[in-house]
């Protein structure tokens, strides 16, 4: 039976190195690489480095990172017989991530040009471990265009959805609030009937600008720019400032929410639920 991980080809989880893959591949790089260790919280590889080592998690749980609006953004949750680096190994330019120790980590570690020397007096050996990592790498490089793919899809459904809204749905209310204003006035006369008109006229104008909002919102991902607390405070702002029968005044306290870096749709759906929550409060 095979110890390679991709004789699962069902699986949908990433390939990593099975224990026994990673013994044969030490031993192979017995005379060239070396055993490290690093304890939680500590940066294994930083972003920006410019070296061309290549870690193999031999046990484990490490966090990838990625800088996004002055913040850390987590992308990936990596575990024993994962391989951290392999890009820069075989591209030398400088890491695109930092990757952090989640829990206590032993790796070993294996520089370009150590492995250079391997290459040289085994290329058999090279070739069948630089194969092996190509192969995770390949995966990886699928799975981050088959995540843009699903992103910009949700975008173009958003902004399509926004496009609908103003076009269609806002032009109706338009046509509501005209019919109501002639009706007002064939009413003329009649306060009962009038002051039950103009509520209505209210509530119209209300759903009318709140969809407004939905529109700006959906048409522009203002978050991934600006941060969730941010278009919290300008939603508040706007709200404030509406022009409705009575006074609204908004209270928020920041709790440095966007410090904890939330992933983008995270960061939405927290958006979407404070919004709506105020909006029915109000």
């Amino acid at each position: 039976m095979s110890d390679n991980s991709f004789d699962n080809s069902g699986s949908l989880d990433e390939p990593i190195l099975t224990p026994t893959e990673i013994e044969k591949y030490r031993e192979y790089l017995s005379d060239y690489g070396k055993e490290i260790f690093f304890d939680e919280e500590e940066i294994i590889v930083d972003y920006g480095d410019i070296t061309t080592s290549i870690d193999l998690l031999v046990s484990g749980e490490a966090l990838v990172e990625v800088p996004v609006n002055e913040k850390w953004i987590p992308v990936a949750w990596i575990k024993s017989g994962s391989v951290i680096g392999e890009i820069a190994f075989l591209d030398s330019y400088p890491r695109t991530a930092r990757v952090i120790a989640r829990t206590s980590c032993r790796l070993y570690r294996v520089d370009r040009a150590d492995f250079t020397q391997l290459s040289e007096r085994d290329p058999e050996k090279a070739l069948e471990f630089i194969s092996r990592i190509s192969q995770i790498m390949a995966y990886r490089l699928r799975r981050i265009e088959q995540f843009d793919a699903v992103e910009q899809g949700r975008d173009d459904m958003r902004k399509e959805l926004a496009a609908d809204l103003h076009d269609q749905t806002m032009s109706e209310l338009s046509a509501i609030l005209m019919h109501l204003g002639l009706l007002k006035l064939t009413l003329d006369g009649h306060a009962e009937s009038a002051a039950d008109i103009e509520h209505l006229v209210t509530m119209v104008k209300n759903a009318d600008v709140n969809l407004r909002q939905l529109v700006r919102e959906k048409g522009h991902d203002d978050l991934a720019i600006v941060g969730l607390e941010e278009s919290l405070r300008i939603f508040f702002e706007g709200l404030e400032n509406e022009v409705v029968p009575f006074s609204i005044k908004i209270a928020y306290t920041s709790n440095q929410i966007d410090q904890g870096g939330l992933p983008g749709p995270v960061a939405r759906d927290l958006y979407q639920i404070i919004r709506q929550s105020v909006l029915n409060s109000v």
